[in-house]
């Protein structure tokens, strides 16, 4: 399929939909001003064939059952923190979360509440940042 794209044409998956590639380049004023040295792939695209588009029209749809899910308390979300920490070095926030079962948004909260209680201490920048014991706390 790659090398069909690559060679410009509509690859088509019979029963499924058809492929084709699109391209990108710098903004121009004038289309002289564009060499093949500036355009590049951008992306994939896919659209969907008759059959499969008719075989999802009739699909049967219900509605799932709404199930709260119990999040831990405060005092076993600190436990298994603890638990973590004393065998990793740090924790992400998205380790906390399926750790405890936490939002993000709760995760960022208690992760914050114990670093202003000074369990915890906080180290790098947005997507990089983890969290760990102060020197003195943990092992």
């Amino acid at each position: 399929m790659a090398d069909k794209l690559e060679e410009g044409y509509i690859v088509e998956l019979e029963g499924i939909g058809f492929f084709s590639i699109s391209l990108s380049s710098r903004p121009v004023m004038d289309k002289s001003e564009i060499r093949s040295e500036s355009i590049h792939f951008r992306s994939v695209n896919f659209r969907c064939g008759k059959y499969l588009k008719k075989k999802l029209k009739t699909m049967h749809l219900e509605r799932m059952p709404e199930t709260k899910s119990a999040l831990p308390p405060f005092e076993e979300r600190l436990r298994r923190l603890t638990n973590y920490l004393n065998t990793h070095h740090y924790i992400t926030c998205g380790d906390y979360r399926e750790l405890t079962g936490c939002s993000k948004y709760r995760a960022l909260q208690d992760l914050n509440q114990l670093i202003d209680e000074g369990k915890l201490t906080k180290n790098g920048y947005r997507s990089t940042r983890v969290y760990s014991f102060p020197s003195s706390v943990g092992k």
